[in-house]
């Protein structure tokens, strides 16, 4: 099976979602993070991975979803967007999916205008995985309306 049909499955919120595996780096487990102040809520700050200084989003925040206490199944996706490492906080990492394209359904054109995080879902027996767009979900830019948080 193709590499561009290989996904790395994981879990936010009760909820399956996916990333390229061609994107991502690496999954290292939760570790401590430098808060920046001023920034928005969903950047929880930067890490340190080997040398290089990676900022770190908590997904639920990013995709508008209800914050949570991290527990020990919480991990980083490390993904390279464009040469540039950004972390994502997950519920949990469930491992490597495959998917056939038969399998895949990108979201329709009103859906895709509401939702900008998310490519199109992947149909499986007992389960339906959430493709993200890399770019939408490693923007850091801030938005004039985006809520800014003190480093705490």
């Amino acid at each position: 099976m193709s590499n561009n049909n290989q996904l790395v499955v994981f879990k936010v919120a009760d909820h399956d979602y996916a990333l390229p595996i061609l994107e991502t780096r690496e999954i290292i487990r939760l570790v401590q993070i430098t808060p920046l102040p001023n920034m928005p809520a969903y950047l929880k700050g930067v890490i340190n991975l080997r040398g290089r200084i990676v900022p770190v989003v908590d997904l639920r925040l990013k995709l508008g979803l209800q914050a949570k206490e991290m527990n020990c199944e919480a991990k980083i996706i490390v993904v390279d967007h464009n040469n540039r490492y950004v972390g994502l906080i997950v519920d949990k990492v469930s491992g490597v999916g495959y998917f056939n394209e038969d399998e895949f359904e990108s979201l329709s054109d009103d859906l895709e205008n509401r939702d900008e995080a998310v490519s199109g879902i992947v149909r499986k027996e007992n389960a339906l995985w959430l493709l993200l767009k890399t770019g939408a979900v490693c923007n850091l830019e801030l938005d004039h309306d985006e809520e800014v948080s003190g480093a705490t």
